[in-house]
């Protein structure tokens, strides 16, 4: 039997599913009009089209606030309890769940994303109806485009338009994908909206870059509204290639410090990571520093999984490279290494097994073991270990 909650998920999980589906049609069907109906009827049908588009992002915000996140507060109390924690003194050095997901802190997010889509779909309906000059605009001056002598060919300008709403459905599509996940995890934090506005934004401009830098050939091969469709969906890809297509852009190896990349942090998928990085977890050092609670308030993941990943990270942070050596070895986390040290002779033997010098893992293990937040941490995870 379905509770209330679950059933809202599926509500709005169906309208996500259909929203693509009904708009386009919805939004074609405006030209299919006999003549002799009124343009006006034209006009009230493609603003349907965009209020269609752009109601997604209130509708998702109202149903997580009313219907999700009550759950995610009963999660969160009963979090406190099992680490012991008073909630009115946990609040002055963690946020909490009133302070971070209140109502007014949706209003801003919400309203600028709802913009956004609202004038990137009308761009999309709109983009034949536009009033295009003879001269090319500034903003497509340097594209390359071919004439062509058949009425019914789409002006340059409209052609690099369609671009620029390929490459905004894409992103409205990861967006759509998005939002659902998010609201089966109990995820969806006001700054998730802010997110969700810069890919619509970026995206377009991204494939009209492409325009510029893509080979002919593959032009040839896969038309460019494709291309940009996708440029939507994976825009870190398509930065990736421009990247390296612009090489003057690439970094020098010089002297540069470790990256620590989240990566090497087992069970971190790209999901995890851009979920990670949405709260200030941009590499290993920042995790292995995290605050456990402010991560379990901020994102969707459990206790004990973020418990290992800190974990993981502090063991990363402190051998680098050399963690994969302690990882063949069966040493995971910086709680597997305090506690095998503890028996003596044991890091001895783990030298010699490893590979690492003994003088630095023992260094190693005193600082580990030294590290009050290690021990903290040493505790969550017995706690949650007997749940």
């Amino acid at each position: 039997m379905l509770s209330v909650d679950d059933g809202a998920v599926r509500m709005v999980g169906r309208a996500l599913f259909l929203l693509i589906t009904i708009a386009i049609p919805v939004t074609g069907w405006a030209d299919a009009v006999p003549s002799r109906e009124s343009d006006l009827l034209k006009w009230i049908v493609r603003l349907a089209g965009i209020a269609l588009f752009a109601s997604i992002m209130p509708i998702t915000a109202w149903s997580y606030y009313r219907f999700r996140l009550p759950r995610k507060k009963d999660e969160f109390e009963q979090v406190l309890q099992i680490l012991e924690l008073d909630p009115r003194r946990s609040s002055l050095w963690s946020p909490t769940i009133k302070t971070e997901y209140s109502i007014s802190d949706y209003a801003l997010p919400v309203i600028f994303a709802t913009f956004v889509t609202a004038v990137n779909a009308a761009l999309l309906v709109l983009a034949e109806d536009l009033q295009m000059s003879d001269r090319r605009t500034l903003l497509f001056s340097m594209l390359p485009c071919q004439h062509s002598q058949d009425p019914k060919a789409l002006p340059c300008d409209v052609q690099y338009i369609l671009v620029l709403s390929m490459a905004f459905l894409g992103a409205y599509v990861w967006s759509l994908r998005s939002l659902f996940r998010r609201l089966v995890t109990v995820d969806l934090p006001p700054a998730a909206y802010y997110g969700f506005s810069i890919r619509l934004i970026l995206s377009p401009f991204i494939a009209l870059l492409f325009a510029y830098l893509v080979p002919d050939k593959l032009q040839m091969a896969v038309p460019l509204p494709v291309i940009a469709f996708f440029c939507g969906i994976y825009p870190e890809h398509a930065l990736n290639y421009l990247v390296t297509k612009t090489r003057i852009f690439a970094l020098s190896g010089g002297n540069r410090a470790a990256d620590l990349p989240l990566e090497m942090v087992e069970g971190i998928s790209p999901f995890h990571q851009a979920r990670l990085n949405e709260v200030g977890v941009d590499n290993a050092q920042n995790l292995a520093e995290a605050n456990l609670v402010e991560l379990i308030v901020r994102t969707p993941f459990k206790p004990p999984v973020l418990i290992d990943w800190i974990a993981q990270a502090k063991l990363y942070v402190t051998f680098k490279a050399d963690v994969v050596k302690l990882r063949s070895v069966g040493i995971r986390t910086a709680l597997d290494l305090r506690q095998l040290g503890q028996v003596e002779n044991n890091l001895v033997t783990l030298a010699k097994v490893s590979g690492i010098d003994e003088t630095f893992l023992a260094n190693a293990y005193t600082l580990i073991a030294s590290d009050p937040a290690l021990l903290a941490l040493g505790a969550a995870a017995s706690k949650f270990g007997s749940v």
